[in-house]
């Protein structure tokens, strides 16, 4: 053990960082901060039985014993004693074995009491202390090593609080005491706390050691943060400015517009006030010629005799008909129309447009990716997936926009670009063509920066060849009631996650699990009406996060169970009409975002629900024309949200898309290739060829994307590779074709 530097203990590594005095009883939390013991015990919640550390805010259990059951921090203890005795000399230490509270002078090695001239005399008189070790505070000072080993408090049992932990229960994995070993601990492995430290103590330094190299790192992510709000603070103000600068120049671009408007309407106003004053000078001057004309002739009128008249009468008949022709504008020529047009929302569009502040809202540590073209992929063949960009707040931004980065690199060759399309609802749909063999990365990054689970590793194999399938490689399953047997086995689903098959055994009333090899690991379900029973289960389908869907044909509802068959919740009842009503529910399929298609066999359509088993909408209904149906039992969706259903009466398969859409459709009734009688089963490849039993006609058949038969395997009969009335089927990531072998009671691997 390593002596102590008291001169370099620092007073605040003593002090409780709550009560911010000197520990007294100081507990250690799980996350290696350390506090009083009734610091915590005001801090602690026992309503929740959690404590949340003030310093890094990480929750601990509080032990069923309470807060007493943190662990003491033995080296706070200690240091404490070794500070009180390295300044012992210049602030005095006070007694800790009696009440007065007298100066010590020496200190008890066994009792790990500090002890007053009056106590130490006690100790030696004392028969039960008398051999004890007393050392006075002045031998202390030097705090040599040896010195500080005695000094070191021992660890006491926490339940038999007077004996030494001295042994270590290697079973237990916890220091005990003798009695613990022998009442407690006696069959197990253990040794003395001495011999087991060595081995411990070296491996919790190489863990050190380790966790050492995270320190480093750590400072240059801590710089880097810094730098980085420095920057974020340099460009705040950046564009602070500029927006000033911008509204500044904005308002001298108004201002300047001000002044030719103003000009504008000044000029018009002078035009028109000077063309009515000059009509008014007319006007009046005409007035006055009238008046002075009319006050002449009227004067010569009544005043003047005969001859005065006459003599005048020429030249006033002249005047007053000159007058009387002459033509006057007696309207204003300008009217007092000026007007400003302004259109606000022009102007306000104008203002806004002025300029925009941007910033990438998704968080590369919150976005994710799922599908799967993540996980494998074929040569020649776009795989696609779904990326899902989260804002800091851990939620979906569906603003779009985010710089979504997707570099794919092969084993070989150059790396190149997967194509990204923005689904502006918080999604982006990534597509990429691989075209070679081997395992590629593809890094998915957002502003340079990897999201959440990339770079993926995704395996790129050889395209399927349907043409040689039909060898089978194994056959498990035989008609009953045990584990492992079946009565009418009716859908297949894969865990490729866990490796096993989930199958539903309709007439028994329970599913089936198996691993690859056809083993039978467990089953889940008995026949009644309660959470977790069945009547009759039909489809299976299961989500990427592994919990399965079944059909509950009879009970008419659907049912979602973890991975292990354990009841999490259902959705759907008996009807037609109200909305999540169900009649008779044949097959399930999972699509993006947690959706649950359902087709109802005596309703005669198709059912989608959300992830609460909310219902989003239905299409179909019955009769022989497009989008219709009579008897639709099993439907599947391919990655990119094509929907197939078997429409088992009309003989043929139809598609739709995630809308509920008409797409297309292919088959009808009869026995030759590409024809159905009853088809079931339907599940698609990675390749997006399509797998279809041909129930009646006791075969699957095989489709490309486009409908076009490709080939066909399977006859009737119980020989391995024959089938009676094959009803579901799926598609191994390895290539694998399972076939439910109904009639059979079997499952056949191809």
């Amino acid at each position: 053990m390593a002596s102590v530097e008291v001169e370099k203990l620092s007073e605040h590594l003593l002090k409780c960082q709550i009560c911010l005095e000197t520990y007294k009883s100081p507990k250690v939390l799980p996350c290696l901060h350390t506090f009083c013991l009734q610091c915590l015990i005001k801090l602690c919640r026992p309503e929740e039985r959690i404590i949340i550390c003030p310093t890094c805010r990480c929750e601990s259990q509080i032990p069923k014993d309470g807060v007493t059951a943190f662990s003491s921090n033995f080296f706070i203890n200690n240091m404490l004693d070794f500070l009180y005795v390295a300044q012992s000399s210049s602030k005095p230490v006070s007694c800790t074995n009696c009440e007065d509270k007298n100066t010590a002078t020496s200190r008890c090695i066994e009792c790990m009491e500090f002890l007053c001239q009056a106590c130490v005399a006690a100790h030696h008189r004392t028969k039960l202390t008398k051999d004890h070790e007393v050392l006075a505070l002045e031998e202390l000072h030097g705090l040599k090593q040896e010195v500080q080993e005695k000094m070191h408090r021992p660890l006491l049992c926490g339940v038999h609080d007077t004996d030494i932990l001295k042994y270590f229960c290697e079973t237990c994995d916890e220091p005990v005491c003798r009695e613990c070993l022998i009442i407690d601990h006696r069959e197990h492995r253990y040794g003395y706390l001495k011999d087991v430290d060595k081995k411990h103590r070296s491996e919790v330094g190489v863990l050190v050691m380790n966790t050492k190299k995270k320190l480093s790192p750590l400072k240059e992510a801590i710089d880097s943060v810094k730098e980085m709000r420095k920057r974020v603070d340099c460009k705040a103000e950046e564009l602070r400015q500029e927006i000033m600068r911008t509204t500044k120049r904005c308002l001298e671009v108004i201002q300047e517009r001000e002044e030719e408007l103003l000009t504008q309407v000044n000029n018009i106003h002078k035009m028109k006030t000077k063309t009515l004053d000059i009509q008014a000078e007319e006007l009046e001057m005409m007035l006055g010629n009238l008046t002075s004309s009319i006050d002449f002739t009227e004067n010569a009128l009544r005043h003047g005799n005969e001859a005065e008249v006459m003599l005048v009468r020429k030249q006033m008949t002249a005047r007053l008909q000159d007058l009387n022709h002459v033509k006057l504008e007696y309207d204003p020529l300008e009217d007092e129309f000026i007007d400003y047009e302004l259109k606000p929302d022009e102007f306000r569009n104008a203002i806004q447009k002025m300029g925009t502040v941007k910033m990438y809202h998704a968080y590369p540590r919150f976005c994710y990716a799922t599908g799967v073209g993540l996980q494998r992929a074929k040569i020649g063949l776009e795989a696609v997936f779904l990326v899902t960009a989260k804002d800091r707040m851990n939620e979906i931004y569906s603003g779009g926009g985010e710089a979504m980065k997707v570099v794919v690199s092969p084993p070989e060759g150059d790396k190149y670009e997967g194509k990204v399309i923005d689904n502006l609802d918080g999604t982006y749909t990534v597509a990429y063509q691989p075209e070679e063999r081997g395992t590629h990365e593809v890094a998915i990054t957002l502003r340079n920066r990897n999201i959440s689970g990339s770079p993926y590793s995704v395996n790129v194999t050889g395209r399927m060849d349907y043409g040689k399938l039909g060898k089978m490689m194994r056959t498990f399953g035989t008609e009953g009631t045990g584990g492992g047997e079946f009565n009418m086995p009716w859908a297949v689903a894969i865990d490729n996650d866990n490796g096993c098959f989930i199958i539903t055994d309709c007439n028994n009333h329970r599913v089936q699990v198996f691993d690859f090899e056809g083993n039978f690991m467990f089953k889940f379900g008995t026949e009644g009406c309660d959470r977790g029973q069945f009547k009759n289960p039909r489809g299976v389908a299961r989500f990427p996060n592994g919990q399965i869907v079944i059909a509950d044909f009879n009970n008419h509802r659907v049912q979602i169970f973890n991975e292990d068959g354990r009841f999490i919740r259902k959705f759907g009842f008996y009807g037609n009409e109200e909305a999540g009503s169900m009649n008779h529910p044949c097959g399930v399929a999972c699509a993006a975002g947690g959706m649950v298609l359902v087709s109802e066999q005596d309703n005669h359509r198709v059912q989608m629900f959300d992830g609460n088993g909310d219902p989003v909408r239905k299409f179909g209904c019955q009769g022989f024309g497009r989008g219709q149906f009579i008897y639709p039992h099993h439907l599947c969706v391919n990655q990119r949200g094509s929907v197939a259903v078997a429409d088992c009466v009309n003989d043929r398969v139809q598609i739709f898309d995630m809308e509920g859409n008409y797409l297309s459709s292919f088959g009808k009734e009869g026995t030759q290739n590409g024809l159905f009688d009853g088809p079931e089963g339907i599940t698609y490849d990675d390749e997006d060829n399509m797998l279809v039993c041909d129930y009646h006609n006791h075969r699957v058949q095989i489709f490309n994307s486009e409908g076009v038969f490709v080939s066909s395997f399977g006859q009737f009969g119980d020989e391995e590779g024959n089938f009676r009335n094959p009803c579901g089927i799926a598609v191994t990531s390895d290539g694998n074709v399972i076939v439910v072998d109904s009639g059979n009671h079997r499952i056949q691997i191809f």
